[in-house]
């Protein structure tokens, strides 16, 4: 989104569809499940080949401040609902690019304990990939 870009020419969506009209200003992100097969990031549309069903596109809320910021309509973490966005007034920001996860700190600790793992024999470093999470 242009808004967070320094200048227009450093916005990577406005410079692909002013060089490529045919592309859409769209993406799409595939996360694997293993080392397998790699992760990708798909500029001008999605692919196909990486989901099955239909697109369901989210619609931006107030793209004006140029974050992919969306609706959420509910919250699962594991098997429990969390309640606060029952009400439908919850948004989120998409980001690729960050492991964090922000939550008002009014359940933040319930939600740290939710997504918290038992490690057997405390190791010193470990690859989270291979343990099972919530």
């Amino acid at each position: 989104l242009e808004n967070l870009a320094l200048d227009p020419e450093f916005s990577i969506f406005g410079q692909m569809v002013q060089q490529h009209p045919d592309l859409e200003p769209r993406f799409g992100v595939f996360l694997s499940h293993d080392d397998s097969i790699p992760s990708e990031i798909t500029l001008g549309g999605h692919d196909q080949r990486r989901f099955s069903g239909e697109v369901d596109w989210a619609p931006l809320v107030n793209p004006e401040l140029g974050y992919w910021q969306i609706n959420v309509r509910a919250v699962w973490i594991g098997d429990e609902r969390i309640e606060l966005c029952d009400d439908g007034d919850c948004s989120a920001i998409v980001d690729t690019g960050t492991s964090l996860v922000g939550v008002p700190k009014s359940i933040s600790q319930h939600v740290n304990w939710l997504l918290a793992r038992t490690v057997p024999s405390n190791p010193d470093s470990m690859d989270c990939r291979g343990h099972p999470g919530p």
